[in-house]
């Protein structure tokens, strides 16, 4: 029985009007709808004219234009997926295949099949992977699973974005041709890390310096995770891998670790002291010890003491006869975040510093010594040699006029005051020459260092002058 072309058309205009299917024709130049039928329009509105990507998908990725370049290069493949659509809040099983359509061109066939009735919760239902798809989907990570040989069988949204293989272009393709990855220091490729699933049978990760290359060359820092897909009874059909963007903490990170190896090459090499601590307080919120938590090399030399000697213990351990006024200094500083520069003598040590404090967090500061012992014993021999008579050793008028404002207080009264001289010191000194009489000037202090009492101030006032102030004294 033969069936005219009048017939075929009509038959095919009465499915076309009674099927409950939504079928679509698409331009694949344009991705403009060029036919559609009346389910079409019933269900998801769709018309002639309308944009494929813009007003049947929304600009999703799950679109089916990203799947024109393969429909061409395959024009007999058909392509099967199930979609949501979440404008209608429906499930559809789809099906594309590339047609010849008018000038000899071809279009993308597009039919879609209600099926959310059949979307289950249970384990035994057929499309409980749709649903599965569609979790996998929307989370913010890249997520590419393959079958057990390798091979890609699904990629995400987020996967296709950074490996730059969009749609289903990167479907069927072995997984070290999509996802790219390096060592970001060494730029040598990494071990494909589904490959190690697969022979392992266990989960593994990605080490910390891991970069994406994605299609057109755009570099991504990474994390990743890979896990084997298993069945009930243990057996592997495939792996999931999920990988996420982390380009931007990479950066931070690698910053940060840069910031603190300059500070630490600078703390190493410098030539002052640098230690860091933290406060140690009491119930009451008081300072009463600090500990080491970082030493430089120069601080070593100063103490004496090693850094494993020094890190993790306290001061009071390991310097029992540390004074309280540096804790409670330190612990000022540690506690306020005020700076402070502070020069005293170190009992411990035995030697003068200008101490340099400030605090990197609460709880802690860092200290920075600068050794001035010798600049110290310099000033107090400048010092000696101007209120020190350099011939007797006596201090001398101008030491005494210093001191007269503290001689004033009521635990110095009364004073008395003795004044002498040596008689003759003229005439020694021309008949004898000056040499006799510097001996007779010292034989002269002597005998006032001798009488006087601790406490008393002896003082050469100048030539055969002397002056004996004797406190609490009348």
């Amino acid at each position: 029985m033969s069936v005219s072309g009048r017939d075929t058309e009509s038959h095919l205009s009465i499915i076309n009007r009674h099927m409950c299917a939504i079928v679509y024709v698409c331009d694949m130049q344009t991705n403009r709808i060029v036919f559609s039928n009346g389910f079409a329009n019933q269900e998801l509105g769709i018309e002639k004219g309308q944009s494929c990507c813009e007003d049947v998908y929304a600009y999703s990725e799950r679109c089916s234009c990203h799947s024109n370049q393969r429909l061409m290069d395959n024009p007999r493949e058909v392509l099967h997926s199930q979609w949501y659509n979440p404008k209608v809040d429906r499930w559809y099983d789809r099906r594309l295949q590339a047609v010849p359509w008018t000038d000899k061109k071809l279009a993308r066939l597009e039919i879609l099949f209600d099926i959310t009735h059949l979307m289950r919760f249970s384990d035994d239902m057929p499309h409980q992977s749709a649903y599965s798809r569609l979790i996998l989907e929307s989370i913010g990570d890249g997520v590419i699973v393959t079958d057990s040989t390798g091979i890609i069988t699904m990629m995400n949204p987020q996967a296709q974005r950074l490996t730059g293989w969009l749609g289903s272009s990167g479907v069927g393709q072995e997984l070290s041709q999509v996802f790219h990855i390096i060592n970001t220091q060494t730029r040598e490729v990494v071990e494909n890390p589904v490959a190690k699933v697969l022979t392992s049978g266990k989960t593994v990760g990605l080490a910390n310096h891991t970069s994406l290359i994605s299609r057109s060359g755009v570099e991504y820092h990474i994390s990743d995770s890979a896990a084997p897909v298993k069945d009930k009874d243990g057996n592997i059909h495939g792996v999931i891998l999920v990988f996420r963007d982390i380009s931007e903490d990479y950066r931070q990170q690698e910053a940060l670790r840069r910031s603190e190896e300059r500070f630490r090459t600078l703390t190493e090499t410098a030539i002052n002291a640098i230690a860091l601590h933290e406060i140690i307080l009491d119930d009451q919120g008081l300072p009463v010890d600090y500990r080491f938590l970082e030493v430089n090399r120069a601080f070593e030399e100063l103490t004496g003491l090693s850094d494993r000697q020094l890190v993790e213990k306290t001061v009071l351990e390991v310097l029992p006869g540390t004074e309280k006024v540096w804790i409670d200094t330190y612990g000022e500083v540690a506690l306020t975040g005020v700076p402070q520069e502070i020069e005293d003598f170190s009992q411990e040590l035995e030697k003068y510093f200008t101490v340099r404090a400030y605090s990197p967090r609460r709880g802690q500061f860092v200290t920075v010594f600068e050794d001035i012992t010798e600049r110290k014993q310099m000033e107090n021999r400048l010092r000696e040699q101007v209120y020190r008579d350099s011939l007797t050793g006596l201090h001398n008028r101008r030491y005494l006029e210093s001191q007269l404002p503290n001689l004033r207080g009521k635990e110095h009264l009364p004073i008395s005051v003795i004044i002498g001289d040596v008689n003759g010191l003229k005439i020694i000194n021309d008949s004898m020459g000056h040499q006799k009489g510097d001996e007779v000037v010292k034989r002269a202090a002597q005998a006032f260092l001798e009488v006087a009492r601790p406490g008393d101030l002896v003082v050469r006032w100048g030539g055969d002058e002397f002056i004996l102030v004797l406190p609490r004294t009348s």
